[in-house]
């Protein structure tokens, strides 16, 4: 089971995949690969737990939920 932090950035949704850290950005309706540096989301935001998260970005929380 995949496990996420989640981050609202200025103007994106990102969620970070724990075990690779792997990004993802929530862009037009879906979920694509980020480019850069995951750890910088840890050094520069505040994550937010996936019920804050699934309030504020149902749709965006569904989708990753699926991953899950």
């Amino acid at each position: 089971m995949m496990s996420f932090d989640f981050f609202e950035l200025d103007t994106h949704l990102m969620a970070v995949e724990r075990n690779s850290e792997r990004a993802w950005v929530w862009m037009d309706g879906t979920w694509i690969s980020a480019i850069g540096n995951p750890s910088d989301c840890y050094a520069t935001y505040q994550a937010i737990s996936h019920r804050a998260f699934a309030k504020k970005h149902p749709v965006a929380a569904r989708s990753v939920s699926k991953a899950r």
